[in-house]
């Protein structure tokens, strides 16, 4: 089984990925309150678009964090896969395999370096 931080730290990412990944917050409020549960963590949240107030105890462990986001967009195909993880994770799934699975989540629509680059060149040289 997962130490307290981790669980915690786990929930934490989640939180922050999927409000990236355009959540609504409603419904990212009940997510992570079910993922919290699953994971045997006490938990107090509240989201808005662009912030995260977070809350969480396991045992003698306890956080606080407050987690502003500028940073947002709808992004279905990360959603997807960040929910179905949520739904394992409430399923069963193992903390620290979820988190190995959270790493290509978090890649998916994100361009590669060279890409941003040709297109930086690309803006320079027609700029010329």
């Amino acid at each position: 089984m997962s130490s307290d931080l981790d669980r915690i730290e786990l929930l934490v990412e989640l939180a922050v990925e999927l409000q990236r990944a355009g959540m609504a917050t409603q419904r990212l409020e009940s997510t992570v309150a079910g993922v919290a549960t699953a994971l045997g963590l006490e938990l107090r949240f509240f989201a808005i678009p662009t912030a995260l107030w977070i809350w969480i105890r396991s045992g003698e462990r306890e956080i606080t964090r407050v987690l502003s986001s500028t940073d947002a967009e709808t992004h279905l195909a990360r959603l997807t896969e960040l929910r179905s993880l949520c739904r394992e994770l409430c399923d069963g799934l193992d903390p620290a395999e979820a988190r190995a699975r959270l790493f290509p989540i978090r890649a998916l629509g994100r361009p590669k370096a060279w890409l941003e680059t040709l297109a930086f060149c690309s803006l320079g040289a027609s700029a010329a």
